[in-house]
């Protein structure tokens, strides 16, 4: 009874996933999660992640996607005033 049950342990030992190292939380200020193999991938650039991989800032992120679409109608706008006021400066 003790070797069936000592061969049972061991096979459910080879079943189970090796354990993880803990990541180092001071060597990134980001991490990715990643899930084959599970884990933290440490993120050495922050501002190339894509934003849609970033979880529980959802009212910031909407925030900035609004700010910069604002930013980028005044941007065109500025841009088609300074070009009108060329074409009307090479006019004169």
């Amino acid at each position: 009874m003790d070797d069936t049950l000592e061969r049972i342990a061991d096979a459910l030992d080879r079943l189970s996933p090796i354990p993880l190292d803990p990541p180092n939380f001071d060597q990134c200020d980001a991490f990715l999660w990643q899930a084959n193999p599970i884990g933290l991938i440490p993120v050495s650039n922050v501002s190339c992640v894509d934003i849609n991989l970033l979880l529980g800032i959802d009212n910031s992120r909407d925030t900035l996607r609004q700010i910069r679409s604002s930013f980028l109608k005044v941007t065109q706008l500025i841009m088609l005033f300074y070009g009108v006021l060329g074409e009307w400066e090479n006019h004169l």
